[in-house]
């Protein structure tokens, strides 16, 4: 299967790149599109699926170091910002579990479906669980969780709510994320098995 092996440098500057294109899809979506969706793990499932899960880590970690400082600059105060790093390692952690052995779900195109959905689902259920307890953590501590992570927190009540209040904006965004990283990992590979000339 063709697919992309630059040397290490190289990697590390499109990890670079891709963590840019994700703080670039963040905030396209919180000035433009207003949607109840983060979009913030595109770059770093499109690493994943090339390079494994120390890139996609690594990825997530910059991403979250653009992020945290361009809320700084904003508004002089992103203290807890980073702690939402979290449910993205939780995020690239589980879908790395059904994504790691690809030749196992490329077999048909049903397959293929039925392990990214699965993929999506089970890290919705890690980023809820995982951003949750952030929330949990800071209300108890008196500082208020991130609005955008409480979408519709307001339909629930109190603990419960700080989980399921993200619960349907999340699934939507890890179904959205993972179907779009995949498509350019095959959208990437199509293009250098095209410059390879049919070949590897």
């Amino acid at each position: 299967m063709p697919t992309l092996r630059p040397h290490f440098p190289a990697k590390l500057l499109l990890t670079l790149a891709a963590s840019l294109f994700d703080l670039f899809l963040v905030s396209l979506r919180e000035n433009f599109l207003n949607l109840p969706i983060f979009l913030d793990t595109i770059g770093a499932i499109t690493i994943l699926l090339f390079w494994g899960l120390w890139f996609a880590l690594a990825e997530h970690a910059l991403f979250y170091a653009f992020f945290t400082l361009r809320d700084f600059l904003k508004s002089g105060s992103a203290y807890f910002t980073a702690l939402y790093a979290l449910a993205g390692f939780a995020i690239i952690a589980s879908t790395w579990l059904f994504v790691r052995k690809k030749e196992k779900f490329c077999t048909t195109v049903n397959n293929t479906f039925l392990f990214l959905l699965t993929a999506a689902v089970v890290s919705s259920l890690a980023s809820v669980l995982t951003a949750g307890t952030v929330n949990i953590v800071l209300a108890r501590l008196g500082f208020a969780p991130r609005a955008d992570f409480m979408l519709i927190q307001t339909q629930f009540s109190d603990i419960l709510g700080l989980f399921l209040g993200r619960l349907p904006s999340t699934v939507l965004d890890r179904i959205i994320v993972t179907f779009t990283a995949w498509g350019a990992y095959r959208l990437i590979q199509q293009i250098v098995l095209y410059k390879n000339g049919g070949g590897y």
